[in-house]
């Protein structure tokens, strides 16, 4: 199961923490490494770091952006540090994220997304995840270097794997790019009726991605929703002509 689990480094800056992650995907089964627009080489200090896990650096993928690998995936599992994400709902503990994540990773791809090490995801990036995990430390401290959080992270999913399986889908889940084509099909619909205010778009459109990503659609569900905004749409762009037909025919009635 963990074959559909990848390990998404996000601009990441120190060669010593690459090497470190390496090491802690290997001592609880992890084995895909996406390093997305790195600043950093896979030096000596990374191969130092990471002991007997070189494979996994050997093996890693280098891509340019996210977009690029978005679509391999049908949910992403996000670390943040910020004790609350309001407008992306209340970040989980790694154990309640893993949980859902091990749930979907029987059925389809998952990538745990880290961020770089100086600031870590931005809400942008923050708001493609189903899953947005923070780990409770001491108020004194509340830092975490990010090879420390990954281990956490992954020792969780470790555990996680003894959950029962879910009632399997015959419908594949709906990847994270096509999510993504739904909310801008979406978002696109609610500034033309009014619903969303022009200034502030996001902070509804939100609250509407946490609901989707609690409902966990497949790709069937998906593109219901999908040919709905189409149709909605659709009758928008004709509705003074609908109108107007409309009328005739009331008056025309005895």
């Amino acid at each position: 199961m963990l074959d559909n689990f990848s390990v998404i480094c996000l601009r990441p800056q120190g060669s010593a923490n690459l090497g470190a992650i390496a090491r802690a995907m290997k001592n609880f089964g992890l084995g895909r490494l996406i390093l997305v627009s790195p600043r950093c080489e896979i030096d000596g200090e990374a191969r130092r770091m990471a002991c007997h896990a070189g494979d996994v650096l050997d093996r890693a993928t280098r891509v340019e952006n996210l977009e690029e690998v978005l679509d391999r995936f049908q949910g992403l599992a996000g670390t943040t540090g910020k004790p609350v994400v309001s407008a992306h709902g209340e970040p989980l503990s790694p154990s309640a994220a893993m949980a859902g994540a091990v749930d979907l990773g029987r059925r389809g791809q998952v990538g745990l997304l880290l961020g770089p090490e100086d600031h870590g995801l931005s809400n942008e990036e923050l708001k493609l995840c189903r899953w947005i995990v923070r780990i409770p430390t001491s108020p004194g401290y509340p830092s975490l270097n990010i090879a420390q959080a990954a281990t956490i992270l992954f020792y969780e999913l470790h555990l996680c794997q003894g959950v029962p399986v879910a009632d399997g889908l015959k419908v594949p889940r709906a990847t994270a790019a096509e999510v993504e084509q739904y909310y801008a099909q979406l978002r696109e619909l609610l500034l033309g009726i009014g619903f969303l205010h022009q200034d502030n778009p996001e902070r509804i459109m939100y609250v509407l991605r946490r609901l989707l990503a609690r409902a966990e659609p497949d790709q069937r569900e998906l593109r219901i929703l999908r040919g709905i905004v189409r149709q909605l749409s659709w009758a928008l762009r004709h509705a003074p002509e609908n109108q107007s037909s409309h009328r005739d025919t009331e008056t025309q009635r005895p």
